[in-house]
């Protein structure tokens, strides 16, 4: 039903010059819960398959681990309630959805080891909702694991050179996916090399095979969403990494992860509709209604986006590096300020500059300096240039796309735009905003950069204290 099957075979010793011991395929697991119960039939075997799913829900409710769930379903199966593929696939959702840590995915897995239509539903309804690399990177471990060392192939694409090299490492992909098909390590890295060069054409054909398959997961879809982007077919990209949140709605991390794409393409609209979403199901989470009131504030709804900021200001924290209040203030600091950098005949420049000293982040004559960034699936950071700590406020809330730091009037050290940790393969633009105060008025500087594909820092270096 499935094409995520599990190879087990050796590798080809023709995929690279020098011969190399074979893969050893893992024996089969053996499941700790016990299988194949024989039982009398119970009275919901008879009921419709919708109350049995209601009582199995309600069985599961029950249960508060993976192996108790596993112990539910066997006895279900062993009491004639699971008579054919329909009744047991609806019970396997149950299950695939009740896995939340990588233990929990071995067990459920393995414990299907022996059937693989069963093991491969389970394998794609958990990579169709999971967007935590350790969670996806447990499935595929069992799914695929004995398959392909992905490892070694990118080894092997480093050391390919050549005019023929482009074609050269297609094949050595393509290769190993035959031997592990389906592979979605494999399938990652066809479409990044189809698209990398420049064969948008072939990289979208790829993906919407995909799609048709069935095979389509959050991490698929981003890399997919943003072929089509660079193709230009922007509606098509939005449908795609809308798929993110398609099969676990309730999910916050896919609505986190799908409104961070969207406010990262500057689609502000679609992604404060989903930062709403994220609010209403953690409503406890400040940095959730951060994320909406930037979108907010990219909308144009600044005043909307000041008073979001404004309730989490006012909310429960608890001071620290991290308090969640404190980010607030600073976002809030940025949307006044761009408003004081850019006088609005309707706004009162005399009450913006009010409601800026009300943020109590000027005790007197100094200098704020704001790093932000829609793309926050990266970290920056301003340091010092050459590399020194730095003598005034820092406040890194990155998890939101922003960072600042205060110094005292007259200046500080010249200050860099850096990545904090790996650099990424696409540019991430940001906005500087210095905000000066000699104690009676405020002076706003504004400036746009942006940190090329693959560079760990700005190419431009500018000064903080003006």
């Amino acid at each position: 039903m499935s094409t995520l099957t599990k190879s087990g075979g050796r590798r080809d010793p023709g995929a690279d010059a020098s011969p190399r011991p074979p893969t050893k395929t893992p024996p089969p697991a053996v499941s700790p819960v016990p299988r194949g119960l024989k039982l009398p039939c119970s009275d919901a075997a008879a009921r419709s398959l919708a109350h049995r799913r209601i009582l199995w829900q309600k069985r599961l409710a029950d249960r508060s681990d993976m192996f108790s769930a596993l112990n539910a379903y066997e006895a279900a199966a062993g009491s004639c309630e699971i008579g054919g593929w329909k009744d047991q696939r609806v019970f396997l959702q149950l299950l695939h959805e009740r896995a939340a840590t990588e233990a929990d995915i071995g067990l459920l897995l393995g414990h299907f080891a022996g059937e693989p239509d069963a093991r491969n539903y389970l394998a794609r309804g958990l990579l169709r909702r999971l967007v935590d690399q350790g969670l996806i990177g447990a499935v595929e471990r069992e799914m695929f694991g004995a398959g392909v060392d992905w490892n070694d192939v990118d080894r092997q694409l480093q050391l390919v050179v050549g005019d023929d090299a482009p074609t050269r490492r297609l094949q050595l992909v393509q290769a190993a996916l035959q031997r592990s098909p389906g592979d979605p390590q494999g399938e990652r890295r066809l479409i990044q090399l189809l698209s990398e060069q420049g064969k948008l054409e072939e990289a979208l054909a790829r993906g919407r095979s995909l799609r048709e398959q069935g095979l389509m997961t959050p991490v698929l879809a981003q890399q997919i969403g943003e072929v089509f982007v660079a193709h230009e077919q922007v509606d098509e990209a939005q449908r795609i990494f809308s798929e993110i949140v398609e099969f676990d709605p309730d999910n916050p991390q896919s609505r986190a992860l799908l409104g961070d794409i969207f406010l990262r393409h500057g689609w502000f609209e679609r992604a404060y509709r989903q930062y709403e979403d994220l609010v209403t199901i953690r409503p406890d989470d400040p940095t959730a209604s951060i994320r909406l009131a930037r979108a907010a504030a990219g909308a144009g709804r600044v005043d909307e986006a000041l008073r979001i900021l404004r309730q989490v200001a006012a909310g429960e924290g608890r001071p620290g590096a991290d308090d969640p209040r404190r980010f607030a203030r600073l976002h809030a600091a940025v949307l006044l300020a761009r408003l004081l950098a850019a006088p609005d005949a309707k706004i009162p420049e005399a009450g913006v500059a009010r409601e800026l000293g009300r943020l109590q982040l000027f005790a007197g004559a100094s200098s704020w300096t704001f790093l932000v960034w829609d793309d926050l699936g990266v970290r920056l950071a301003l340091t010092a240039d050459p590399s020194a700590p730095l003598a005034g406020d820092v406040a890194d809330a990155g998890v939101t796309g922003l960072f600042a730091v205060q110094l005292p009037a007259g200046g500080g050290p010249s200050l860099q735009v850096r990545h904090q940790g790996h650099t990424l393969g696409r540019p991430v633009s940001y906005e500087r905003i210095t905000v000066h105060f000699d104690g009676k008025a405020f002076k706003v500087e504004r400036e746009s950069g942006r940190i090329a594909a693959g560079d760990a820092a700005a190419a431009a270096v500018a000064d903080a204290g003006g």
